[in-house]
């Protein structure tokens, strides 16, 4: 039996990416990030940055964390050699720099809202539009 919460061990268990997960874009369980207890949250903030930025997952989930040293960590992710991990810190950067001017719950940055969508390139093509045309049309800047 855990000694954390359900939220806490539900979140941990969707940062284990099966071949869909990674196929389709699907991030971590943010609805579960919400959830944990707010005592917990500083050990999910360690488990993250432990990771080092190793993928895209791990900094959309400290930017929806929002505190100051996972704010940091987005930071130092524009220098990964991962392109979808500097571009999930740029996204989270931009929108830290307009500030917060999505609606998300306290503490938590907008993406959390459920404001923020993340397009896949599998189903952009599905689509028949290169991932760049989708970015473009979904933008909010400029």
């Amino acid at each position: 039996m855990s000694a954390h919460s359900a939220a806490f061990d539900k979140f941990v268990a969707s940062m284990v990416i099966e071949y869909s997960m990674w196929h389709d874009g699907e991030g971590y369980d943010l609805e579960a990030l919400r959830a944990i207890p707010e005592a917990e949250r500083a050990e999910i903030e360690t488990i993250l940055i432990q990771r080092n930025n190793e993928d895209w997952r791990d900094v959309e989930a400290l930017g929806a964390l929002g505190t100051p040293k996972a704010k940091e960590w987005v930071r130092q992710a524009l220098t990964s050699h991962n392109n979808q991990t500097r571009m999930e810190a740029i996204k989270w950067i931009g929108e830290d720099a307009q500030g917060e001017a999505h609606a998300a719950p306290p503490g938590l940055g907008p993406a959390a809202s459920g404001v923020v969508r993340r397009r896949s390139r599998s189903s952009a093509s599905a689509i028949g539009e290169p991932p760049c045309i989708i970015a473009r049309a979904n933008s909010s800047i400029g």
